[in-house]
């Protein structure tokens, strides 16, 4: 049984451990498919910190807080940089582009989260959670 609302705060230098930090989040997920949203997520919005926010330095750290409940997830990331500009992210990618390495990865986060915004250098992400029972 998944705790009504699981609280926790992350502090992650690179992406040595971001793996076990995403397993612990998912784990309190009822769905499959909130699970494998979740990890995608949570995965590219790290990675983007990572690379873009922190310019792939492990000394400068990614912070990660997060709100778990039965129908609803919110994840905050603050790396240190300025913050994504989500304004310019396409509300399609052509086909040609949909396998590139670069330039998806905000764009998959807006499709699969019911909101996103950049506030205060701080991405903030809310998915919906469906619960199987």
């Amino acid at each position: 049984m998944m705790p009504r609302n699981l609280r926790k705060s992350v502090t992650l230098y690179g992406l040595e451990n971001y793996s076990q930090v995403i397993d612990e989040v998912t784990g309190h997920m009822l769905s499959e498919t909130d699970r494998f949203n979740t990890r995608l997520v949570l995965s590219e919005a790290l990675v983007n910190a990572y690379m873009h926010g922190n310019r792939m330095d492990q000394t400068k750290p990614i912070r990660l807080d997060y709100r778990v409940g039965v129908n609803s997830a919110v994840f905050k990331i603050k790396d240190c940089g300025p913050g994504p500009c989500i304004e310019q992210i396409p509300e399609v990618i052509p086909e040609e582009r949909i396998l590139d390495e670069k330039g998806r990865g905000l764009f998959l986060i807006k499709q699969l989260a019911r909101r996103m915004e950049c506030k205060n250098g701080r991405l903030c992400i809310e998915m919906k959670l469906y619960d199987p029972r």
